[in-house]
């Protein structure tokens, strides 16, 4: 049983209050605690934040035996700025739009529950197949179920992938993003089932343990095997290799499975070349980088990641059903276009920020592509404009910067170079709030310097 006595470190760490004790995350102690806490369970075992004066509620996940303290639905706006639990206000993230529809997260079950827009499972013949498209700007709401990109964002942002800070420079590689994207999927719920065990992200490949790593991803794969009737589907997760065409199909190359090519049937494989034409151009210009082997630092440098549905045939071989790619930069920070690496190189050395993923949210809404809340005027929000966005856009987009509490930074492409980003500030006490702020005029393309 932990000691009830005061643990408060004299340290800037981060200071949690567990059961009426105040402890630090980097505390031996703190699994003890919240062991404890867990088990006892109830509103009243809630751990606190204490990033601020009167402290921000918290709950307790068990994720593979070890206990995470995460924040609560919709709290993380609650958070001092400068707090690894702060989240930019739901205006400008893609999952404002999808929390408690898509995504309902219970802290009292330590669960969570994913509505998808696509299937897990197929009966008779692959259906024609379209690939995970924009969603639509009808009436019909496309909050309700996520897409595979939605989920996969989703996922990126639960490993906390999208976020940065200057000290992360090269400490990311897919044995860290392996084990922090499982994580993320532990206690997630999707069909009636955990999303867990349909989940495949290959393990890191060690040549002198071909036969091992093999023989437990044919395992899994097989016992998804099946030559008629329902199908069960899993769920790739993966760093594209390379797309090689076939007699009569397509193969897809992940990386850390040089023995294993998922089929891609034709008429998958071309609408794939057509819709992420762009993502498709990024991985090329980023393959030429490895092949000029080229600064570990230049800007081409990243990696295609792929997500979809795939099935499994009766010798073991698996096919795709469905899927989405996503590119992400030399740190594996998402990245929609060569603007966004342009701004995320500059950042990178000198914010720590929020990378803003779409989730489901259509290209043709504006969406701040960082938050960077080190900024010298208070938590800001940066957004890249491109040309010929058209009127509706520049009217959300006035009407998000006018109704948000964060200053707004704005890069026009049409006006030419990035203006001067904003700059960091110092370190704020624990208990900062941000207060009413001018905010910028969404017609401008330099930072609003009204301090808050």
């Amino acid at each position: 049983m932990p000691s009830a006595q005061s643990q408060k470190p004299q340290s800037s760490s981060v200071i949690y209050q567990v059961s009426g004790v105040e402890v630090s995350r980097e505390s031996s102690e703190l699994q003890s605690h919240l062991k404890v806490a867990y088990a006892a369970g109830g509103r009243h075992a809630r751990p606190r934040c204490m990033c601020v004066p009167e402290g921000v509620e918290m709950y307790i996940s068990r994720v593979a035996g070890h206990y995470l303290v995460k924040r609560m639905p919709g709290g993380g706006r609650h958070h001092d700025p400068m707090c690894g639990a702060y989240e930019p206000p739901v205006e400008v993230s893609g999952l404002g739009q999808v929390m408690g529809t898509a995504i309902t997260e219970d802290p009292v079950e330590d669960t969570t529950v994913l509505k998808l827009d696509f299937s897990l499972s197929r009966v008779g013949r692959r259906a024609p197949v379209e690939t995970d498209s924009e969603p639509s700007d009808s009436v019909k709401s496309s909050g309700s179920k996520l897409s595979l990109r939605g989920l996969l964002h989703y996922l990126w942002t639960e490993a906390e992938f999208n976020r940065w800070t200057p000290g992360m420079e090269g400490k990311r590689d897919w044995n860290v993003l392996r084990y922090h994207l499982l994580a993320a999927a532990e206690r997630k719920e999707a069909k009636g089932a955990l999303l867990r065990e349909s989940l495949y992200l290959p393990e890191v490949w060690r040549e002198g343990q071909r036969e091992e790593i093999s023989k437990r991803r044919r395992a899994v794969f097989l016992r998804k095997a099946s030559s008629k009737g329902r199908k069960e589907l899993m769920l790739l997760l993966a760093e594209v290799e390379a797309f090689d065409i076939g007699r009569y199909d397509y193969t897809l190359k992940i990386k850390h499975a040089p023995d294993c090519a998922f089929v891609v049937p034709e008429d998958l494989a071309k609408a794939v070349g057509k819709r992420f034409a762009l993502e498709i151009a990024l991985f090329k210009e980023a393959q030429k980088a490895d092949d000029e082997d080229a600064d570990a630092r230049d800007p081409r440098r990243g990696h295609l990641i792929v997500f979809g549905t795939f099935s499994i045939d009766m010798v073991g071989a698996p096919h795709m059903e469905e899927l989405t790619l996503m590119f992400v930069n030399r740190n594996w920070l998402p990245a929609e276009d060569i603007f966004e690496i342009e701004l995320l190189e500059q950042l990178m050395t000198r914010h720590r920020f929020v990378k803003g993923l779409r989730v489901n949210m259509p290209a043709s809404r504006p969406l701040a592509t960082a938050v960077v809340p080190d900024a010298e005027g208070g938590p800001t929000a940066l957004y890249v404009v491109r040309s010929g966005v058209g009127e509706d856009y520049e009217r959300v987009l006035e009407e998000l910067v006018s109704k948000s509490d964060l200053t707004a930074w704005i890069w026009r492409l049409e006006q030419g170079d990035m203006p001067a980003l904003p700059v960091a500030g110092a370190r704020r006490p624990a208990g900062y709030r941000p207060r009413g702020r001018a905010l910028a005029d969404p017609s401008a393309n330099v930072q609003d310097s009204a301090a808050p």
